[in-house]
């Protein structure tokens, strides 16, 4: 018969490599709770210790918010104080980080923009059910949006913001059941364009021209919009003698 075939040779590492080190699991995430939101010229619900010093500092400048954030677990050995003037965010013990937060992220743009809003609201896309959490990872911090669908773009699901770095991870969110990056992005657009239809439909004849026109660019972007736009122009003929102009909103 015919003898067995030799055995591979066994690669053998160079003399002096090294074996690549083991993989690290990732590290433990410690979650923070809110437990208090106080907006300048508003009464505030909980009292918080230097809360009324921090917001004189925003002067005229809005919005203006303290947060007072503490670690979820019980009794909690610790608390946070953020002052948010207009695009600046600090802790409020010291108005000069070494690295600032953020209150925006450039990656969250096309559709996720308009549909989040001010990704630091009280209330995240308006959703009413959704909650914005603190969560530290190592020496890293994220906010994480928890969204219930019942928002304007019908985000679901849970989207991470680095507090330091313009870093966003949208693996967690869907649209309808679809995943971001898998149609629902796309859905999210397409609900978006739907809404402001609806809104430039509804508010067209109290328009000022200057208005109309902004609104007219924003649908020429819109590509299921030209018929709508054709009816809108259509509207704008000279009003009969006495009708009165559009008030601008």
């Amino acid at each position: 018969g015919c003898a067995p075939a030799p055995a591979p040779p066994v690669a053998e590492a160079p003399p002096g490599a090294q074996a690549p080190p083991p993989t690290e699991p990732p590290p433990p995430e410690r979650a923070w709770r809110r437990v208090a939101r106080i907006e300048a010229d508003q009464p505030a619900a909980v009292p918080v210790e230097g809360a009324a010093e921090a917001l004189a500092r925003c002067a005229e400048v809005r919005p203006c918010v303290v947060e007072r954030w503490v670690p979820a677990e019980e009794p909690p050995a610790e608390a946070l104080t953020l002052l948010r003037r207009g695009a600046a965010l600090e802790p409020a013990e010291a108005p000069e980080p070494a690295t600032p937060w953020r209150t925006r992220w450039t990656v969250v743009n096309g559709a996720l923009d308009p549909c989040l809003g001010d990704p630091l609201a009280a209330s995240p896309a308006d959703d009413p059910a959704g909650v914005r959490e603190l969560v530290e990872r190592g020496e890293a911090r994220w906010w994480r949006l928890r969204l219930s669908g019942h928002n304007r773009c019908r985000l679901a699901g849970v989207l991470d913001l680095s507090t330091t770095r313009d870093e966003a991870v949208a693996d967690g969110l869907s649209v309808e059941g679809r995943p971001w990056r898998e149609g629902g992005r796309q859905r999210a657009l397409e609900l978006l364009r739907a809404d402001l239809r609806a809104q430039a439909q509804a508010a067209w004849d109290d328009l000022s021209p200057a208005e109309r026109e902004e609104w007219a660019r924003v649908l020429d972007r819109d590509p299921e919009a030209a018929a709508l736009l054709e009816e809108l122009r259509a509207r704008e003929a000279p009003p009969e003698p006495g009708a009165g102009a559009p008030t601008a909103r």
